[in-house]
């Protein structure tokens, strides 16, 4: 089946997972429901003591005059991260043989940023289940995918939201319905970056803690845990390896396509990720203001500091000029459980700064691919007939390789 066949078909499995288009394939999408531990806190990072009372008020009347915003991105002003529900408890799915045992190992997939479903990501998680035998855990990052309120993916109710973010900021760029919403939360409270990666590596710690439980009824509790990590998906899955909380990643690969480069070293604006609003935001908070803001916003340095080992290695991936010499060393350590799969289109990670993080006796742990039509980091593999052939050859070359690291 190619990979155009596969995008069709397991997107209707997707859809209804008793359809009939699964009754002749040797694989199944089970679901399992999942209960985060909500181990980063109850506070507001938007309406914190922290912060001036100029930028409070500015930020009252910004939501009071754009009622699409304050109503459906932050359902009211007052309203804390943690009063949605639906992150908190959620279901991931997992691709596994049909009718087989426990199985004795997994990969974990983690996907990009600002990603609504998983409909890109299905022939990825089939093809690594066909050609390794493993079945893959899809796990959606904090916010994101079912993680997040049905609002933030309506179409009508976020162009109501982008109007009101480029009537506010007449310079905005690359401003869209598909990245109102994400842009809007980072753009008032750039800290959630790393609260809600956080909350998704406490996520994954908690998924393997059930599996090594025995409480996972299709993985055996002493499983190989390996991951294959997509743009933002990669660089959490590179701090998870990095940091190795409770030891439960010492022996875990990594494959990450699309991603690698530091924060810094990271062009994510895009209409279909953030806009540019945001990704100032972002870089003025963790790059160049990143120590004065651990000093003044003390609710977010008190959970920074009691996530230490992530910390430290989350603060060796924002800035390259920060911490050479302990992520080098923890890197060198890695180097036979890493790899790193870049495409020389690619605008947000650029394989020159993916390179840049990865010198000498690191270089073998990269890969960069480029093909004959074109693509973009958003979508490496796009669906449009008139390239099918090469879209096909394109998509069996990156996920061959990728099977073949984690076989």
């Amino acid at each position: 089946m190619s990979y155009f066949e596969k995008c069709a078909t397991l997107k209707k499995i997707r859809e209804n997972h008793s359809a009939s288009e699964i009754k002749d394939k040797d694989f199944e999408l089970v679901d399992q429901n999942f209960v985060s531990k909500q181990l980063i806190g109850d506070q507001n990072v938007i309406k914190t003591g922290n912060k001036s009372a100029v930028f409070n008020a500015l930020l009252s009347y910004y939501l009071q005059n754009n009622s699409f915003s304050n109503s459906y991105i932050f359902r009211n002003l007052n309203a804390p991260d943690n009063s949605f529900e639906e992150n908190y408890n959620f279901t991931y799915s997992i691709l596994r043989k049909k009718n087989s045992l426990k199985s004795g190992s997994a990969i974990i997939l983690l996907h990009g940023l600002n990603e609504k479903n998983w409909d890109k990501y299905l022939p990825w998680a089939q093809y690594l289940l066909e050609k390794t035998g493993r079945p893959v855990i899809m796990f959606p990052i904090a916010y994101h995918m079912n993680r997040a309120p049905k609002e933030w993916s309506n179409p009508r109710l976020m162009s109501q939201v982008s109007k009101e973010r480029k009537k506010l900021f007449p310079n905005l760029d690359a401003s869209t319905f598909v990245n109102a919403a994400l842009s809007t939360r980072l753009q008032f409270s750039p800290e959630r970056f790393f609260l809600s990666g956080l909350q998704s590596l406490y996520d994954v710690i908690h998924l393997v803690e059930t599996i090594r439980d025995n409480e996972n009824p299709y993985i055996s509790k002493d499983a190989e845990i390996d991951f294959f990590g997509y743009s933002i998906g990669g660089f959490f899955g590179q701090i998870l390896l990095m940091s190795n909380p409770q030891n439960l990643f010492g022996d875990s690969r990594l494959l990450i396509f699309c991603g690698g480069a530091t924060l810094d070293f990271t062009t994510p604006i895009s209409r279909a990720i953030i806009d540019s609003e945001a990704a100032i935001s972002l870089k003025n908070f963790f790059l160049e203001g990143f120590e004065e803001n651990m000093k003044t916003n003390e609710s977010f340095h008190s959970i920074f500091a009691r996530s230490e080992e992530i910390g430290i290695a989350f603060q060796s991936m924002i800035n390259s000029d920060k911490l050479i010499s302990f992520r080098n060393a923890i890197l060198t350590g890695m180097k036979d459980r890493i790899r790193i799969l870049g495409l020389e289109k690619d605008g947000v990670f650029r394989p020159k700064n993916i390179a840049h993080n990865f010198p000498g006796r690191l270089s073998h742990c990269l890969k960069f691919m480029d093909f004959n039509f074109s693509y973009s980091h958003e979508t490496p593999f796009p669906l449009l007939d008139k390239i099918e052939n090469e879209v096909n050859n394109a998509f069996e070359t990156v996920l061959s390789y990728s099977a073949s690291f984690l076989a």
